[in-house]
């Protein structure tokens, strides 16, 4: 081999080199940028799970996981399941979602909650600059913490809009959209992230609020539709339908209890007749046999007009776990030590329950006195 040979290969594995540990460190210190709270931290609880020891992902928006407690369904039930949801999620990255979990949970069912299909199509399509950075806010909620990746990089291309101040590069580049973060980010905060591990409760986004609201004398039940789902929102159905087919998955749509906006009332009653009409493996939770079982009270089991409280989601989280454990068929995916870990994470949630019912309780009787005295 010539010697000018010699170096044009060593100048390309040096190249390939420095791509490589580039890509690594922009894989690796991208989510450790990400903005604070809560939402934010999803993806990394769901990466630090041991590989394949999820039977069930949930999807969906804040409509799920203030709706889910993945170890009272572990307690009753005997599956694991794991929450991928963050505010406002968008139903066109739900695709996307169950492609990255399937890289290393070989999950039995996706459960997939449907209230940003209705939320989407009440929205209409001329949205102003200013709603546009809102909806850009909440994908960068969803796209800040997972890992570089090609799903990463399609999920941003077509679902970032176009704005003033938002850069697909810098989207596709974490690194470039949160270093100022380093700034920003204190002491402890940091040593939280480099260190976080599992969520001791397997994942828990509950509230103790109490916030009474007027039982609907009307449903949006199936026949009440007063005309057909829009043709978007059927897409939007099939495109997570399609990739269940593709990946050979079990999958379960959901929609969960809230008080409908006039504006949002007409498209859940269009949603509702158009899966009852194809037939899809649907569970409306707020259809007359949910509700009777469920028996959320309106005056105790919300939170504020959108979402249940822990006792609502306690309510929710029974029927819909039993619901699931009765039609579909869960693998043993654990062995002695993650089996340990999940009893671990009943016994945290078990202890904070009652803590949680202390404060539900003082929040009930705050309730009743400020109604007693309008």
């Amino acid at each position: 081999m010539s010697t000018t040979r010699k170096k044009v290969l060593k100048t390309v594995a040096g190249i390939l080199l420095f791509l490589f540990l580039l890509t690594t460190i922009i894989n690796l210190l991208g989510p450790l940028f990400r903005p604070e709270g809560q939402d934010f931290d999803g993806w990394q609880y769901f990466y630090a799970e041991d590989n394949n020891t999820i039977n069930a992902a949930m999807i969906g928006s804040s409509a799920m996981y203030r709706y889910w407690i993945p170890a009272q369904a572990y307690e009753e039930q005997g599956f694991t399941s794991c929450m991928i949801s963050q505010s406002r999620q968008n139903i066109r990255a739900v695709p996307y979602i169950m492609e990255e979990t399937l890289k290393s949970q070989d999950v039995d069912l996706f459960v997939v909650e449907l209230r940003q299909v209705v939320v989407d199509l009440a929205q209409g399509e001329d949205l102003t600059e200013e709603e546009k950075e809102k909806e850009n806010y909440y994908l960068s909620i969803l796209t800040s913490g997972m890992k570089q990746s090609t799903t990463r990089m399609r999920l941003v291309h077509n679902l970032l809009l176009d704005t003033e101040t938002d850069r697909e590069l810098e989207w596709q580049i974490p690194l470039l959209k949160y270093h100022e973060n380093i700034f920003e980010i204190s002491k402890n905060d940091w040593a939280d992230r480099l260190t976080m591990g599992k969520n001791k409760y397997k994942g828990l986004r509950v509230r103790a609020t109490v916030d009474p609201q007027v039982k609907p004398s009307r449903f949006p039940d199936a026949e009440n539709a007063t005309f057909e789902l829009p043709d978007k929102g059927k897409q939007y159905i099939e495109d997570i339908v399609k990739t269940a087919e593709k990946y050979g998955k079990n999958i379960l749509f959901v929609a969960t209890p809230y008080k409908y906006s006039r504006s949002r009332f007409p498209y859940q009653c269009a949603l509702n007749a158009y899966m009852e009409k194809m037939q899809y493996p649907y569970l409306n939770l707020d259809d007359e046999q949910a509700r009777r079982s469920i028996d959320l009270d309106y005056d105790t089991d919300f939170y504020n007009s959108l979402h249940v409280n822990f006792v609502g989601a306690e309510k929710i989280t029974s029927y819909l776990a039993a619901y699931m454990k009765g039609r579909y068929r869960f693998t043993n995916k654990l062995d002695d030590k993650q089996k340990k870990e999940w009893e671990n994470a009943v016994s945290a949630w078990d202890e904070d329950e009652i803590l949680y019912r202390q404060e539900w309780n003082e929040n009930c009787k705050q309730a009743a006195l400020a109604e007693a005295s309008e």
